[in-house]
């Protein structure tokens, strides 16, 4: 089997450049992004940094799956193991004594990373990127430990906001599996999902429940918050100012986590901040929610000496969320903090770091650093300039680089300020480990402020109307903003796009969304697979319909292109008359 060195190879044409003569193209992609981290393909496993959250509905769910099916497995070489959203391992069933001996070797066991930014390309790690039933065979894997290994891997995701909270995998010895392997990993996945879906059930029975004991009143600030829901009355809703739960259950959650009661002063979308008192819901002993009352007696608490409020201008009519993120980012900037910025792929992190920095320190140009170019002694300089600095991308270094660089900040003399952006979720950077040296800045998914949707149409319009004024009727917009849009701003403009440039007249109507539009959003596309079915659409359009011609264009092969054309749901008929 060719190798990630032939893919790399042919990928920038050195080899024969044949795209028939390579793997399949998940794997290749999965290789490139492997060879561009700069990983290591003989290299060991390294010890976990921070260890995966094995109280979480994902391993509670998923572990009670995988028991079903542990005692069939237990003699044969074959096991299934359970990840989190950040491919760290929660469990392995058991599995015959040699195969066992052979995952050992390989570090496949508990609490080991196999995230695909870690290890390179492997089953559970390139299903957790792609998003979709994945396998990977022997020499498919980037590392070399992995090669006597095969893998199936499945997402597992969130029945209720449609996140991936991890993924579930059988490995085998390489040429062993079989289609009864790829349905079992697929049922498990489901029945992980549906019994998350049970513990939410009764998790939400038993908040509501002291939600409703503590509201005895229609005016009592009283709120109720856990990982899938927000109770408010009108009281709280006003005291709190418009924040959401992707606002509050974070916090509180962090705050919960080793006591039954806290007080916490949380910042409000305007730059005020507020006092609440907070009560855990607790089932079996695991936090489910928390119960909150809203410290109306006491006054709201000015965000800096003399009750200046500060805010960011361009965020005015953005979310309540949107505005807690570039209103903490900007009292970070004014006082010099370092922080890092943690949200999903095209959130629009970088974006609201740049403007923050035009405000807060204006007249400076923002450097902007990719991981590569991002070294201690570059952020040195540039902070002691007096430059606000960028780094993008801070997920793809590790842990070590990341504080090197945050204290060379700090201990820079200069009146400059750095930011760096980190692609997760709020709890895939611990906050302790930066210590007080950075401080951790969520910024909400797009599913969270739908309302920001209709704010960027028209700009995202304009970027492809090729100078035609174009806009969309408000059925389009509700439609788009009852999207989950797993790929954030990055999917909805590649929807936004394919309309403009299809577009017959000024008025957008939902006629004009593209017709695989829900499809897509079904199966999750990354950005790089709107891209490339955007590519394909305008290669059809250009030859009339014909694949043969429409692959060549593209330096794609035949089969290539026929399975993307059935996987992105392609119209060839509809593309042509358009």
């Amino acid at each position: 089997m060719r190798g990630p060195d032939h893919a790399r190879t042919a990928s920038v044409g050195a080899g024969d450049g044949r795209v028939d003569d390579l793997p399949r193209p998940e794997i290749v992609a999965s290789w490139i992004r492997s060879e561009q981290k700069g990983l290591s393909r003989s290299a060991a496993a390294r010890p976990m940094s921070w260890p995966p959250l094995s109280d979480s509905r994902v391993a509670r769910a998923g572990l009670s799956s995988l028991q079903t099916v542990e005692a069939d497995l237990a003699g044969t070489a074959a096991a299934l193991v359970l990840a989190d959203v950040h491919g760290r391992i929660l469990h392995r069933t058991p599995t015959a004594r040699e195969f066992a001996a052979v995952l050992d070797a390989a570090s496949v066991v508990t609490g080991q990373s196999l995230a695909e930014n870690t290890v390179g390309t492997n089953a559970v790690g390139t299903a957790l990127v792609i998003r979709d039933l994945v396998t990977v065979v022997g020499g498919e894997h980037y590392q070399e430990r992995f090669h006597d290994l095969a893998g199936i891997a499945m997402p597992v995701t969130d029945p209720v906001s449609g996140r991936v909270l991890g993924a579930v995998a059988l490995l085998a010895p390489a040429g062993r599996t079989r289609p009864a392997h790829v349905a079992l990993v697929r049922q498990t996945a489901l029945l992980t999902e549906q019994r998350m879906l049970g513990l939410d059930a009764e998790a939400q029975q038993r908040v509501l429940a002291r939600y409703i004991a503590a509201a005895r009143a229609p005016g009592d600030p009283v709120f109720a918050v856990s990982e899938q829901t927000f109770h408010a009355g009108p009281a709280a809703t006003r005291l709190l100012d418009g924040m959401s739960h992707e606002d509050l259950w974070p916090p509180a959650r962090d705050a919960l986590t080793s006591r039954l009661t806290a007080e916490l002063v949380l910042m409000l979308p305007s730059g005020e901040r507020v006092a609440v008192r907070l009560e855990a819901v607790e089932d079996s002993g695991i936090l489910v929610g928390a119960i909150g009352e809203v410290l109306s007696g006491a006054p709201l608490l000015p965000p800096q000496p003399g009750g200046r409020v500060l805010s960011v201008p361009e965020f005015t009519r953005w979310s309540p969320a949107a505005r807690r993120t570039a209103t903490a980012l900007r009292r970070a900037a004014e006082e010099r903090q370092t922080v890092c910025v943690v949200g999903e792929d095209g959130v629009g992190k970088a974006t609201t770091v740049r403007l923050v920095a035009a405000r807060a320190l204006p007249g400076r140009n923002l450097v902007g650093l990719d991981p590569d170019e991002a070294t201690p002694d570059r952020v040195a300089v540039e902070i002691t300039a007096g430059s606000p600095v960028l780094v993008t991308d801070a997920h793809t270094l590790r842990p070590h680089h990341v504080l090197a660089l945050v204290n060379a900040a700090r201990s820079a003399h200069g009146d400059g300020w750095l930011a760096l952006t980190y692609q997760g979720q709020p709890d895939s950077l611990d906050e302790t480990a930066l210590g007080s040296r950075a401080k951790v800045i969520p910024a909400s998914p797009l599913r969270a402020r739908p309302q920001d949707i209709e704010l960027v149409l028209p700009s995202m319009l304009r970027r492809y109307a090729a100078g035609r004024e174009l806009r969309v009727s408000p059925a389009v917009v509700d439609r788009l903003r009852r999207n989950p849009w797993p790929t954030n701003f990055h999917g909805l403009e590649a929807v936004v796009a394919e309309m403009a440039r299809n577009a017959t007249s000024r008025v957008l109507g939902v006629d004009d969304l593209p017709k695989a539009f829900g499809a897509i959003l079904r199966r999750r596309l990354t950005p790089m697979e709107w891209m490339t079915r955007s590519a394909i659409v305008e290669a059809l359009r250009a030859s009339g319909g014909n694949k043969e011609t429409a692959a060549e264009s593209l330096g794609m092969s035949r089969a290539s292109i026929y399975r993307k054309i059935k996987a992105f749901g392609i119209d060839i008929d509809e593309a042509v008359r358009d």
